[in-house]
């Protein structure tokens, strides 16, 4: 386990997710990774994030309020490819369904996108929960 967390610093990117598939793949065996996977919950990537919340989520037992709150950032965040978006909002769905009503606000704000995937994108997100949540609207002050 030690190897592979030697590996993720190094953040060689043809490498990187391979080995955050392992890591989340040995579950609980790969806690000694958890504080390098936390510091990749930071990183520029949208991908890389979200690699490292799914190993995350293999790894421990119980969820964080601050892997929550990055879990809704990513939902809510376009530039992140729709299954891994999806796949995120079934996890928080599972264990937090209260918690989406803070996803809300980006993805209202995404149905006025000039391009119309985006848009797509947000009322499929929506769509999912939407019923069972009720929405927090946009603040105005954000929008500026």
């Amino acid at each position: 386990m030690l190897a592979l967390v030697k590996l993720l610093s190094h953040a060689d990117p043809a490498v990187q997710p391979d080995v955050l598939a392992c890591l989340g793949e040995a579950g609980p065996h790969a806690h000694v990774a958890l504080p390098a996977l936390e510091k990749l919950l930071d990183d520029p990537e949208p991908g890389t994030r979200a690699s490292a919340v799914r190993a995350i989520l293999e790894i421990e037992e119980k969820k964080s309020p601050r892997l929550t709150a990055v879990m809704l950032e990513m939902i809510a965040d376009k530039a992140l490819a729709q299954e891994w978006r999806m796949d995120i909002l079934a996890r928080i769905k599972e264990t937090a369904p209260t918690a989406l009503a803070k996803a809300t606000p980006g993805l209202i704000r995404q149905l006025g996108d000039g391009n119309s995937d985006v848009r797509r994108a947000a009322l499929d997100l929506l769509s999912i929960f939407i019923e069972d949540t009720r929405a927090e609207m946009p603040n105005q002050a954000d929008a500026r």
